[in-house]
C-alpha cells in the first residue's frame, strides 16, 4: 500500500449521486431522492510525485508541438474510461423513462475531461482537498442525507487567506459558467456591481447561502433538466438552461482566436 500526502492509495473507490432539487418538510430546498446520475471512480494504479509531474510536462509539450491533435481516451462504455493519473471513471445517467443506464463512451468523455485536466484537482478529483475538519459532524465523514450542508463555513485559501467561495464570486459574480445566474448576482452584488458586505459575511459562515437556489428557481431548474433527459442530449451539456444565454461573449470561435484572458487565477 502506497501512502503520500495529497494522494489516495491505489484501490480507493468513490461512488456518489447527482440529484434533483426538492422541498423538504420545512419547505426548504434540499436534495431529492430522485437521481440524475450515479458516478463511480476507482484508483487502479499508483503514480508517485515525479511520475505525475512528468505527465504534466508531457502534456504541455504535446499541446505546444501538436496543438491540433485530439487527446486519446482509453476505455469503453462498459468498463469506464481510465485517465493517465491512474483512475477509472464511469457514469450512469437517466434514460427517457427515468431509469439509470450506463453512459456512452462519448458521454463519459466529459467526465474524464474534468477529472484529468482541471487545475483545481487533487489526485484527479476535488474531494480530497475539501475534506471537512475533524471537529465537524461525524468528524467530517457523512452523507448530505444525514445532515444538511447548511451551516458549513467557507474554506480559507492557503495562498492568500481569502475565503474560497468569496474569491470565486468576486471574479465571477454570477457564480456559473455562462454568466447567466442573475439570482446569485442580485443576492451578492448591488445594482452598481458592488459587493454586499452582509451577503459575503453570511457566505463565510454558510456556503449553502450560495449553493442552494430559491424554491422557484429550484423547480425551474428541474423542469429545464427534464428537457435534456427527454432529448437524451447530454453530449451537448448537462447544465439546465432556463433562459437564452445572452451574456455569452462568443456564439462561435475561430481557429487561433485570442481568448482575451490576461490574468490566470489560482484555485488554491
Amino acid at each position: 500500500m502506497h501512502l503520500a500526502a495529497k494522494l489516495f492509495p491505489e484501490g480507493t473507490e468513490f461512488l456518489h449521486s447527482v440529484r434533483y432539487l426538492d422541498l423538504d418538510e420545512n419547505d426548504d430546498v434540499a436534495m431529492s431522492a430522485r437521481m440524475k446520475e450515479l458516478r463511480y471512480a476507482k484508483k487502479q494504479f499508483w503514480m508517485n510525485y515525479y511520475q505525475l509531474e512528468e505527465l504534466v510536462e508531457k502534456e504541455i509539450k504535446e499541446r505546444y508541438d501538436f496543438p491540433d491533435r485530439t487527446k486519446l481516451l482509453r476505455g469503453s462504455a462498459e468498463e469506464g474510461l481510465t485517465v493517465a493519473q491512474g483512475w477509472t471513471y464511469q457514469g450512469f445517467i437517466e434514460d427517457k423513462r427515468g431509469a439509470l443506464r450506463p453512459q456512452t463512451f462519448e458521454e463519459q468523455a466529459s467526465c474524464v475531461g474534468c477529472h484529468s485536466g482541471m487545475g483545481v484537482l487533487m489526485d484527479s478529483n476535488v474531494s480530497f482537498y475539501r475534506k471537512l475538519p475533524t471537529e465537524s459532524f461525524q468528524k467530517g465523514w457523512y452523507h448530505w442525507q444525514q445532515k444538511s450542508f447548511a451551516g458549513t463555513p467557507d474554506r480559507i485559501r492557503e495562498t492568500d487567506g481569502q475565503p474560497e467561495y468569496s474569491y470565486y464570486l468576486m471574479n465571477n459574480p454570477t457564480g456559473d459558467e455562462f454568466r447567466a445566474n442573475h439570482e446569485v448576482k442580485a443576492k451578492f452584488f448591488d445594482q452598481e456591481g458592488k459587493p454586499k458586505p452582509a451577503a459575503f459575511a453570511r457566505l463565510q459562515q454558510d456556503i449553502s447561502y450560495l449553493l442552494l437556489p430559491s424554491k422557484s428557481r429550484a423547480l425551474e431548474l428541474n423542469k429545464a433538466y427534464k428537457v435534456i433527459v427527454d432529448e437524451q442530449s447530454y453530449i451537448h451539456g448537462k447544465a439546465p438552461i432556463v433562459k437564452p444565454l445572452d451574456d455569452v461573449m462568443h456564439k462561435q470561435v475561430e481557429v487561433d482566436q485570442e481568448t482575451g484572458i490576461t490574468q490566470t487565477l489560482n484555485a488554491f
